[in-house]
């Protein structure tokens, strides 16, 4: 893990490897879900509005000063980044 991350979130290497996992996590959950979305409502829509919830999780990863804040954050940016297969 980043020997910056873990001095800047003040935290131990393990809390910075969940990152990947909740990353992860949020696209598995998000992914069964997206075929029944993408098929009753309009695909454009959907991609224009999770392209917008990415950027506000992004975002919001970069500016934020709490692991635990950091964490769902990235969990968001995995919810949002699997609208990108529509």
């Amino acid at each position: 893990a980043s020997t910056f991350l873990v001095d800047y979130f003040h935290t131990n290497p393990t809390m910075i490897q969940l990152t990947f996992t909740s990353w992860f996590a949020g696209s598995m959950i998000v992914n069964p879900v997206l075929g029944i979305l993408s098929d009753n409502l309009c695909r454009k829509k959907i991609l224009l509005t999770t392209g917008l919830f990415f950027m506000a999780a992004s975002l919001y990863c970069a500016f934020s000063s709490d692991i635990y804040l950091f964490l769902i954050a990235r969990f968001l940016q995995g919810a949002a980044v699997t609208t990108i297969v529509i």
